[in-house]
């Protein structure tokens, strides 16, 4: 395997991975809403007869929190990995062409 497709490979990899954890957090925070949604649901059905001793929703909403801020973090590096190699794959295409024709060249 040449270091071409060595470099193609983990790039893939790594995009994968990125993209699978984006996926694994979107996951975690839609269960988290699903469960906030239940209790507000189930607190609204409940008669006012029964005592809430413990409120789980602003743990649930600092989890909430927390996977957002992660998944805009992962968000952005996914996209800037993926700007990156279509930055990079354009100067390839330029370079090619230039040494092609075996003409100089100007970035345009």
């Amino acid at each position: 395997m040449d270091d071409t497709s060595r470099g193609d490979n983990s790039f893939a990899t790594i995009v994968s991975g990125l993209t699978s954890l984006v996926q694994h957090v979107q996951a975690g925070i839609k269960l988290i809403d699903n469960e906030v949604a239940r209790e507000r649901t189930s607190a609204d059905t409940e008669t006012n007869n029964i005592v809430v001793l413990d409120d789980v929703t602003p743990q649930y909403l600092k989890a909430r929190h927390a996977l957002n801020s992660c998944s805009a973090s992962l968000d952005a590096a996914l996209r800037s990995l993926l700007e990156g190699e279509a930055h990079q794959s354009a100067g390839e295409q330029v370079r090619l062409r230039c040494t092609a024709s075996r003409s100089s060249c100007a970035a345009k």
